[in-house]
Protein backbone atom coordinates (compact mmCIF):
# COMPACT_ATOMS: atom_id res chain seq x y z
CA UNK A 1 0.00 0.00 0.00
CA UNK A 2 1.05 3.57 -0.87
CA UNK A 3 0.14 6.28 1.72
CA UNK A 4 -0.46 9.96 1.11
CA UNK A 5 -1.79 12.44 3.78
CA UNK A 6 -2.72 16.08 3.91
CA UNK A 7 -3.07 18.42 7.30
CA UNK A 8 -4.54 20.93 5.11
CA UNK A 9 -8.19 22.10 6.14
CA UNK A 10 -9.00 22.21 2.37
CA UNK A 11 -8.43 18.67 1.78
CA UNK A 12 -11.77 17.45 3.60
CA UNK A 13 -13.59 18.87 0.49
CA UNK A 14 -11.20 16.52 -1.99
CA UNK A 15 -13.26 15.77 -5.09
CA UNK A 16 -10.53 13.99 -7.04
CA UNK A 17 -7.32 11.82 -6.41
CA UNK A 18 -5.19 11.47 -9.39
CA UNK A 19 -1.43 10.93 -11.50
CA UNK A 20 -0.58 14.14 -12.60
CA UNK A 21 1.33 13.02 -15.34
CA UNK A 22 -1.52 10.53 -16.62
CA UNK A 23 -4.92 12.86 -18.55
CA UNK A 24 -7.20 10.49 -17.95
CA UNK A 25 -8.56 7.71 -15.27
CA UNK A 26 -8.88 8.85 -11.81
CA UNK A 27 -8.05 6.87 -8.71
CA UNK A 28 -10.55 8.49 -6.60
CA UNK A 29 -13.33 10.80 -6.78
CA UNK A 30 -16.66 12.16 -5.85
CA UNK A 31 -19.31 14.68 -6.74
CA UNK A 32 -18.99 18.37 -5.44
CA UNK A 33 -22.04 17.88 -4.51
CA UNK A 34 -20.68 15.18 -2.58
CA UNK A 35 -18.24 17.53 -0.58
CA UNK A 36 -21.41 18.98 1.75
CA UNK A 37 -23.76 15.83 1.37
CA UNK A 38 -21.12 13.13 2.50
CA UNK A 39 -17.79 14.19 4.37
CA UNK A 40 -15.06 12.00 4.36
CA UNK A 41 -15.58 8.79 6.24
CA UNK A 42 -13.33 7.92 9.37
CA UNK A 43 -10.27 5.72 8.91
CA UNK A 44 -11.16 3.27 11.03
CA UNK A 45 -14.61 2.57 9.43
CA UNK A 46 -13.28 2.38 5.58
CA UNK A 47 -12.06 -0.51 3.87
CA UNK A 48 -8.84 -1.35 1.61
CA UNK A 49 -9.04 0.67 -1.87
CA UNK A 50 -9.64 -2.19 -4.80
CA UNK A 51 -7.11 -2.83 -6.85
CA UNK A 52 -4.95 -0.20 -8.80
CA UNK A 53 -7.26 2.42 -7.17
CA UNK A 54 -7.11 4.68 -4.08
CA UNK A 55 -9.84 5.57 -0.89
CA UNK A 56 -9.70 8.97 0.43
CA UNK A 57 -10.33 9.12 4.13
CA UNK A 58 -9.99 11.15 7.79
CA UNK A 59 -7.80 10.79 11.08
CA UNK A 60 -6.82 14.08 12.25
CA UNK A 61 -5.64 14.22 8.84
CA UNK A 62 -6.49 13.65 5.36
CA UNK A 63 -5.35 10.33 4.18
CA UNK A 64 -5.45 8.74 0.31
CA UNK A 65 -4.76 5.11 0.98
CA UNK A 66 -3.55 3.45 -2.88
CA UNK A 67 -2.89 -0.06 -3.63
CA UNK A 68 -0.62 -0.76 -6.39
CA UNK A 69 0.88 2.37 -7.28
CA UNK A 70 3.69 2.68 -10.04
CA UNK A 71 6.70 4.19 -8.77
CA UNK A 72 6.65 6.84 -11.37
CA UNK A 73 3.33 8.01 -10.16
CA UNK A 74 2.44 11.54 -8.73
CA UNK A 75 -0.02 11.33 -6.68
CA UNK A 76 -2.14 14.68 -7.14
CA UNK A 77 -5.15 15.59 -4.90
CA UNK A 78 -7.85 18.66 -5.61
CA UNK A 79 -10.69 19.92 -3.22
CA UNK A 80 -13.00 21.87 -5.31
CA UNK A 81 -10.72 22.50 -8.59
CA UNK A 82 -7.93 23.88 -6.07
CA UNK A 83 -4.82 21.54 -5.89
CA UNK A 84 -4.19 20.25 -2.04
CA UNK A 85 -0.25 19.97 -1.19
CA UNK A 86 -0.33 15.77 -0.35
CA UNK A 87 3.28 13.99 0.83
CA UNK A 88 3.98 10.67 1.33
CA UNK A 89 3.32 9.10 5.04
CA UNK A 90 2.70 6.82 7.49
CA UNK A 91 -0.80 4.37 6.68
CA UNK A 92 -3.67 4.95 9.05
CA UNK A 93 -5.34 2.07 10.56
CA UNK A 94 -7.88 0.85 8.15
CA UNK A 95 -11.52 -1.30 9.16
CA UNK A 96 -9.72 -4.16 7.32
CA UNK A 97 -6.10 -3.92 8.86
CA UNK A 98 -6.17 -7.37 10.70
CA UNK A 99 -8.72 -6.31 13.32
CA UNK A 100 -11.96 -8.17 13.42
CA UNK A 101 -14.47 -5.43 14.50
CA UNK A 102 -18.00 -7.50 15.78
CA UNK A 103 -21.05 -5.11 15.23
CA UNK A 104 -23.93 -5.93 17.48
CA UNK A 105 -27.30 -5.48 15.55
CA UNK A 106 -30.79 -5.56 17.36
CA UNK A 107 -33.61 -6.39 15.27
CA UNK A 108 -37.06 -5.91 16.72
CA UNK A 109 -39.64 -7.91 14.68
CA UNK A 110 -42.56 -5.75 14.59
CA UNK A 111 -45.02 -8.57 13.76
CA UNK A 112 -47.14 -9.82 16.30
CA UNK A 113 -46.48 -13.31 16.68
CA UNK A 114 -48.65 -15.97 18.86
CA UNK A 115 -46.91 -17.00 21.98
CA UNK A 116 -47.21 -20.86 24.22
CA UNK A 117 -47.67 -19.04 26.97
CA UNK A 118 -49.21 -15.56 26.11
CA UNK A 119 -51.73 -14.47 23.96
CA UNK A 120 -49.57 -12.40 22.26
CA UNK A 121 -45.73 -11.25 22.11
CA UNK A 122 -43.15 -9.68 20.77
CA UNK A 123 -40.15 -11.42 19.18
CA UNK A 124 -36.64 -10.12 18.84
CA UNK A 125 -33.81 -11.21 17.26
CA UNK A 126 -29.90 -10.32 17.63
CA UNK A 127 -27.42 -10.73 15.22
CA UNK A 128 -23.83 -10.93 15.93
CA UNK A 129 -21.65 -10.01 12.96
CA UNK A 130 -17.71 -10.53 12.47
CA UNK A 131 -16.23 -8.74 9.63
Amino acid sequence: MNCYSSSDPAAENATIVYDFNVHQGDFWSRGVEDVQDQPLPHCSSTSLPRETQCTVCLDKVVYAVCRKLKDDVVLTMEALERHIKISKSDCPKLLSDGERHSLLTHFTLHKRTRCNFLPYCHVSLVVLLNV
